[in-house]
């Protein structure tokens, strides 16, 4: 999992992959499922809906980070940077 994260932190994960699969896909799925949670939470009056709400944000904020990082380019000898 560490490592998972540490690939996203520094772009080596292909954004294509970290657009459709992991943000649309499987990020959209996450969502639907915690905030439908949280409403029916909320609609039965229980305390920790909002707990239920914010429950997807790290994993939000881990595929954004991963989708801004600076890919690593191969320089014009087709070498990649260490």
């Amino acid at each position: 999992m560490r490592e998972t994260l540490k690939r996203y932190a520094k772009g080596e994960i292909p954004l294509a992959r970290v657009f459709l699969h992991d943000m649309l896909l499987v990020g959209t799925i996450i969502n639907v499922i915690t905030g439908g949670l949280a409403l029916i939470a909320y609609a039965s009056g229980a305390q920790g809906y909002l707990a239920l709400a914010i429950l997807p944000l790290p994993y939000n904020i881990v595929l954004c980070v991963g989708s801004r990082a600076e890919p690593r380019l191969p320089d014009a000898g087709g070498n990649r940077p260490p």
